[in-house]
């Protein structure tokens, strides 16, 4: 189970920066002399804000997700401290050259962010926990290329879709020659955008529920599975599916997927990744190669190509026959 922290918003306006005047409680410098993330934010996005996400605790986090709150608790204010600790270290500590201090300085927590909480996320980034066991368990297989395609395995009911690299932080501490901390993994050449499958977002054994976070899913393929774009369109599709399951008058489980997928479809989601057609075009026929892109129509990720299209202002054909 790959490492948690807190992922602090951070701001270098100055205005709007706040340094830390003290170190947080239990404040042990040592922890952070012989630490390899030293590390508070790189380029500034917007608002001259960024995120701090270097600080880690592999292994210190494995109670959390069967444990009782209290003990959840203690594990967080825990995480909590150590980042604090680590942007106060890297802004002060002696061991830090001036110069990466002074830069190191320019970063701070910002005013006007969980102003009501000491200007900190009000939750730690769980990264990973218990998840369901569902009809489909999505693995690395499912996010590699498929033999004899040109993308990773076709799901008839794909619901969403993944376009970032399977990858974990270090799980433990524990390490091997060439290797500092056991776990870590970035498989950017292996992985390709993925289908999930609706299965996925249903339990085994349970008709009647959608699970459109804690999906159904392997350790390694988790990876790709566990960004805020994924969960915006699983949480989308779960809504959907609930809904039309009511007016169906059946369960989520015994919803036809085909329903569902022609569904999100037309309402201009994602189900299929393609490198030349975007979801948010106006042409009649995306709707088309998004829903043919989950059964199989297209070989690999580029659509246009194994498509013959009319010119752009007409209406598009696929082999001269009706929309792709």
């Amino acid at each position: 189970m790959q490492a948690y922290n807190y992922r602090f918003c951070v701001t270098k306006e100055p205005a709007n920066r706040i340094l830390l005047a003290a170190p947080p409680p239990d404040y042990d410098r040592r922890q952070y002399v012989d630490y390899n993330r030293k590390g508070i934010a790189t380029n500034a996005g917007p608002n001259a804000k960024s995120h701090m996400n270097s600080p880690i605790l592999p292994g210190e986090n494995h109670d959390y997700p069967e444990a009782d709150w209290p003990t959840r608790e203690k594990i967080i204010r825990r995480h909590l401290n150590f980042a604090l600790g680590l942007m106060y270290f890297l802004q002060n500590d002696e061991t830090v050259s001036p110069a990466a201090r002074e830069k190191f300085r320019e970063w701070g927590l910002p005013k006007d962010e969980f102003a009501d909480h000491d200007h900190v996320p009000y939750e730690m980034y769980v990264r990973e926990a218990r998840r369901i066991v569902g009809r489909h368990v999505y693995s690395e297989h499912d996010n590699s290329l498929a033999a004899g395609l040109g993308r990773t395995p076709i799901h008839p009911d794909s619901v969403a879709i993944t376009d970032w690299y399977m990858d974990s932080h270090a799980c433990t501490t524990d390490s091997r020659p060439d290797f500092h901390y056991d776990g870590k993994l970035i498989l950017t050449e292996e992985s390709r955008p993925g289908q999930i499958p609706y299965r996925s977002l249903l339990p085994q054994g349970v008709d009647n529920l959608l699970v459109p976070v804690c999906l159904s899913a392997t350790h390694i393929a988790w990876g790709a599975v566990r960004l805020e774009p994924v969960w915006a369109q699983t949480g989308e599709v779960a809504g959907l599916a609930a809904a039309l399951a009511k007016r169906e008058k059946t369960t989520p489980a015994g919803l036809d997927g085909d329903l569902l997928v022609r569904t999100l479809v037309e309402r201009g989601h994602m189900v299929s990744f393609f490198n030349d057609v975007s979801v948010v075009g106006q042409q009649p026929w995306i709707a088309g190669v998004q829903y043919f892109g989950a059964k199989g129509f297209f070989a690999d990720y580029d659509a246009v190509s194994q498509c013959i299209f009319a010119p752009a202002e007409g209406p598009a054909t696929s082999h001269g026959s009706g929309n792709p």
